[in-house]
């Protein structure tokens, strides 16, 4: 290395300290005493607005066309289909209970938990958080209750010094309230920071952060990335493992906020020369590798200077919407995965050529689909902290018999052997997930429903806890029946419900990672 490297090197290390020493200072200083058991509570945003995707372009000066077999007649290529899915419809969220209403069931939680909220030990602040959460999962849907009890539980796991139970507790209240849930989660782990320094707790709050920062990357909202990661120093302060982990992390997204300075500076050179091949290739490169917006990034990949991934964009752009075609593509981006050396590279190449896959399934079958599952499955094992990926499902359901709940890539469905979920005794309830109503479909003849989908990806990590089990849905009893048990099964974690006694029950269980 030159001595101007080594020089620029070491610059750049010292700016890396002197931000770490700065934004240690700021989360520090995060340690506020507001406290939903005693205090108002507003659901907080991050700190630093992200910057909006950069990935839309010109659009080329002229179409980019597959070349044409020597003596045969040109002909205009066909509408470019989308490479992924029109995202599914977003669950309507509903709005923050007013403050008054909050106040209210705030003074009735004090109340009603009185003694637990006394003992201020992290043993029992880690009963207290399990035990609202519990509650707030059986509250109605989008009720007073279930924010106040979902903001109890954060406070409670900050208090625990728990953050993957406050970050789950967050995303419960995100999935059904009109907040930024990126923003609570940050200030969860801000808030408890310079309280993480207790050993026991340490790998798994630091793991916790890390995936946090993740998806604060993801949005582009870098510095709050780093803060947070500054915040949970202390918990790393007597492991160098750790420690290590959270520097690289810090070094990583410094890395990275460089790596999308230069993409916008790319877009606004594309904005005067639209067809320039080495601008291409590194604005496409980092739409489609780095953000994973292919829809912006394809078309600037098919101008670029690579031929291999040229040759791939071109194909996709002209591909038409039959399963044979889209199947054939995805094989295209699935060979040129297997080909990358660099494993983040590799994981969102073979990320596209499954969403392409899944695409297709409908219109396929025998070997041909059963290769796209497995390579469907593969690839979210290779995507796991590359891509935003359910860490938790609550499932409620009215189990005759044996039922089997099958947890795949794609999303969850149903296996019977006899008995139908939610189907007994006068009985036609749907199964519930995440608090929303799911009444899955069965093909005539076919012991299999529909797939209830969710981005789920790799499942070889969950576990399961059955919460409650009783004669009406919402209840928090536990009725005796045979243990459920779990098992892997052609790449899908299957979730064995053995209800051999006499009677329907409901079962509300916790999927989690």
């Amino acid at each position: 290395m030159s001595k101007y490297g080594r020089f620029r090197v070491k610059c750049i290390a010292v700016v890396l300290v002197l931000c770490t020493m700065s934004l240690a200072q700021t989360a520090i200083g995060a340690d506020r005493p507001r406290n939903i058991f005693v205090d108002d509570w507003t659901p907080p945003k991050t700190t630093e607005k992200p910057r909006p995707p950069a990935t839309v372009v010109p659009p080329p000066s002229a179409p980019v066309d597959p070349p044409a077999k020597k003596g045969t007649p040109t002909t205009p290529s066909p509408k470019p289909t989308p490479a992924i899915p029109a995202a599914p419809k977003p669950r309507e969220r509903s709005p923050v209970p007013a403050r008054p209403a909050q106040a209210a069931v705030r003074e009735l939680m004090k109340e009603v938990y009185s003694e637990q909220l006394a003992d201020r030990s992290i043993p029992a602040r880690r009963k207290l958080t399990i035990a609202l959460r519990q509650q707030a999962d059986k509250s109605p849907r989008a009720s007073v209750d279930q924010f106040v009890l979902l903001a109890g539980a954060i406070d409670a796991a900050i208090d625990a010094v728990d953050l993957p139970a406050a970050l789950r507790a967050a995303d419960r209240m995100a999935a059904t309230f009109d907040i930024d849930g990126l923003g609570v989660k940050a200030d969860a782990a801000l808030r408890l920071g310079p309280k993480s320094a207790v050993p026991e707790s340490a790998a798994k709050n630091v793991e916790a952060v890390l995936e946090l920062s993740d998806d604060l990357a993801h949005v582009d909202d870098y510095g709050t990335a780093a803060r947070i990661c500054a915040a949970l120093q202390p918990a790393a302060a007597r492991d160098p493992a750790l420690r290590a982990q959270l520097q690289q992390r810090q070094r990583l997204l410094f890395v990275a906020r460089d790596a999308a300075d230069r993409f916008a500076k790319d877009v606004e050179k594309l904005k005067a020369s639209p067809d320039d091949p080495a601008l291409n290739l590194a604005a496409g490169r980092y739409a489609c590798l780095v953000k994973r917006e292919w829809d912006g990034g394809l078309t600037m990949l098919a101008k670029g200077s690579d031929p291999a991934l040229k040759a791939i964009a071109v194909q996709e752009l002209a591909m038409s919407s039959t399963a044979d075609a889209i199947a054939g593509v995805a094989n295209g981006w699935w060979d040129l995965a297997g080909k990358q050396r660099d494993a983040a590279t590799k994981a969102a190449v073979a990320a596209h050529a499954a969403s392409l896959y899944e695409r297709a399934l409908d219109g396929s079958a025998g070997l041909s689909r059963q290769r796209m599952e497995k390579r469907i499955a593969e690839a979210a094992s290779l995507d796991v902290g590359s891509e935003r990926f359910v860490r938790e499902i609550v499932v409620e359901a009215y189990i005759n018999m044996d039922g089997y709940l099958h947890v795949t890539p794609m999303g969850i469905y149903w296996k019977i052997n006899t008995s139908k979920p939610g189907i007994h005794a006068g009985h036609d309830d749907p199964t519930y997930v995440d608090g929303d109503a799911w009444k899955p479909k069965w093909t005539s003849g076919s012991n299999v429903s529909d797939t209830f989908s969710m981005k789920i990806g790799n499942i070889a990590d969950f576990k399961v806890e059955l919460v409650a089990c009783g004669d009406d849905r919402g209840t928090d009893t536990m009725d005796k029946r045979t243990p459920i048990r779990t098992e892997v099964v052609n790449g899908e974690f299957v979730v064995t419900i053995p209800d051999g006694e006499a009677g329907a029950k409901w079962y509300r269980m916790r999927i989690f990672r």
